[in-house]
């Protein structure tokens, strides 16, 4: 890891040369370190009159009788729901209680007793119903934990936000350490594997404070499962040495559904997760399952980049693309946010010579006249992107946000008109910079995907972080915030950039500034402070040569950093 923290300090430190850099404080996370709430509390799936509430007891009783409580103050003390639930042995002893009767778009606090002792008290948000002035949405995604520290969970929960989304791969099955070592030490193959993992994910302070702040949504991606996955089966998984396939989704599922403050939208089918949620007249939050439900297997690099284009594949399959078709179409909303997994854009990545093509190919891209294309993003389902785009052209659909994560990466995509993606960074997991142990290669890399991709607005490649979308009836903007993971709860973090879409315009276009926090911040302790820095690129011209060599590097590097 000496390498990569060199290479973070010398960002950082040229960053630091320009001018201030943002360094807002922390506070002090309310973690419980000992007793029966070690794994904190959280909230999610807001609706305008419900919210589930989440909590983990620490104990070796078979069941132990909890208690929740609901109010509109910190204390606690206006209580507005109250209830008893029970912590066992058969779920885990996590606790998910879905709290109904609530007034839309109010702030509560909830908390929970169990063994004589109270959790942490929680702060969580119900959707406006009606119109709304405004709403600020964090973006996540592919939280490795141990790859670095999850600074950027805390810089989010340290924001003024309504609500989280993270898109996916909030953990990573793989048995491998770097920064800090995975518990269990071994690849994810059974329930109890699966379940320590999140254990241990959630014992992390940055993580509890950004659950304990704010309401989260989630969807997976594949490492919740296992790497590459789709509906029968992954590229990361062997029946022969990981069991059956049908074994594993079932026990990863039920981790992820026990760990995290899900709703599932139909009891009855325990793998659908794409769900829909009001956010009033402001906007639509559209969940969907690029992963699992209707994901043909990819196309092998082997194949013909015909196969990309075969009208028979299907990643989200029929059920969820009609679903999802005909809830834009019916949405009023002035915003809609689609909350999606892999890269929905068009992304090619250059391979002018063969030494390039090879190493795409032994990565797993297809590789058709120069042009790298990866079969797991919607590259490799391309008439399924067709059919979509021509659903919402037909039935007159603007003011669509696909929001996604997957590929450690900052991009903004002018897809269609009325249709662009914004890509939120890494939280940990390595970006191009660290797989290629180079800021001047990554720069290379940069620049040769923006040129061979004339919809890419904008693509940064070695930094972690998170987004902020700030929406108001008018207008969305889209800032992209840095953050170091190599020093344990660091405060720092800067601005990386910002795109801003009009809705009387079709093209999201730059911004030099970011949208100030609004005052006051929900934290006594977050001054609202917020001079920015852009950090400065490194990068520069390179020859062809130099641009194969670090995509081969990044080929080699990339099998032992599993992305």
């Amino acid at each position: 890891m000496g390498p990569i923290m060199e290479r973070r300090d010398f960002i950082l430190g040229i960053a630091g040369a320009a001018g201030a850099a943002v360094v807002r404080p922390l506070p002090a996370p309310a973690q419980a370190v000992d007793g029966p709430f070690q794994h904190g509390v959280a909230s999610g799936d807001p609706l305008t009159d419900a919210v589930i509430i989440w909590t983990r007891v620490t104990t070796d009783a078979d069941r132990v009788p909890v208690r929740w409580v609901v109010a509109t103050d910190e204390a606690l003390t206006d209580i507005v729901a109250e209830g008893d639930a029970t912590a066992d042995r058969a779920g885990d002893h996590t606790v998910k209680v879905d709290v109904t009767g609530l007034d839309a778009g109010t702030t509560y606090f909830y908390a929970f007793d169990a063994a004589g002792v109270r959790s942490p008290a929680g702060r969580t948000r119900t959707a406006p119903a009606g119109a709304a002035e405004r709403l600020r949405i964090g973006l996540a995604s592919c939280g490795r934990y141990a790859t670095g520290w999850f600074n950027a969970y805390g810089r989010l929960a340290a924001r003024d936000l309504d609500v989280v989304l993270h898109l996916g791969d909030y953990i990573y099955e793989d048995g491998a350490g770097a920064v800090r070592t995975h518990e269990p030490p071994r690849v994810l193959r059974s329930l109890d594997d699966y379940r320590q993992r999140y254990a241990q994910h959630r014992r992390d302070p940055d993580l509890q404070e950004l659950h304990r702040r704010h309401p989260t949504v989630h969807v997976w991606d594949d490492h919740e499962l296992a790497g590459n996955a789709w509906r029968a089966g992954a590229r990361d998984h062997d029946d022969a040495t990981d069991g059956a396939w049908a074994a594993r989704l079932a026990a990863a599922a039920q981790a992820w559904r026990e760990w995290l403050p899900v709703r599932l939208p139909d009891p009855a089918d325990p793998l659908r997760i794409w769900r829909h949620l009001s956010y009033g007249g402001l906007a639509g939050i559209f969940m969907l399952d690029s992963r699992i439900h209707g994901r043909d297997q990819q196309v092998s690099p082997d194949a013909p980049a015909e196969d990309l284009r075969h009208p028979d594949r299907r990643l989200l399959g029929d059920a969820q693309l009609d679903w999802l078709t005909s809830e834009l179409a019916a949405s009023e909303a002035t915003w809609k946010i689609i909350g999606n997994q892999v890269v929905f854009a068009p992304l090619v990545f250059p391979a002018p010579v063969e030494s390039i093509a090879s190493s795409l190919r032994e990565r797993g891209f297809v590789v058709d006249g120069g042009d790298g294309f990866n079969p797991d993003q919607w590259d490799g389902y391309t008439a399924e992107r067709d059919r979509f785009l021509g659903a919402i052209e037909r039935d007159g659909v603007r003011n669509i946000v696909v929001a996604s994560g997957d590929i450690h990466c900052s991009l903004v995509s002018d897809v269609a008109p009325g249709v662009t993606e914004v890509v939120t960074p890494s939280i940990t997991s390595a970006n191009f910079d660290e797989l290629l142990d180079s800021s001047t290669a990554a720069a290379l890399v940069e620049t040769a995907v923006r040129g061979a991709n004339p919809s890419l607005r904008f693509a940064e490649m070695q930094n972690h972080g998170y987004v902020v979308l700030d929406l108001t009836p008018v207008r969305l903007q889209a800032d992209w915030w840095f953050v170091d993971t190599i020093a344990e709860r660091s405060p720092a973090e800067h601005h990386g950039g910002s795109w801003v879409i009009d809705t009387a315009k079709e093209a999201v276009e730059e911004t030099p500034e970011p949208v100030p926090e609004p005052s006051p911040a929900p934290s006594a302790e977050d001054d609202g402070d917020d001079d920015d820095l852009t950090i400065i690129a490194i990068g520069g011209a390179g020859t062809a040569a130099v641009a194969a060599g670090a995509l081969i590097a990044f080929r080699r590097r990339r099998q032992s950093n599993d992305a």
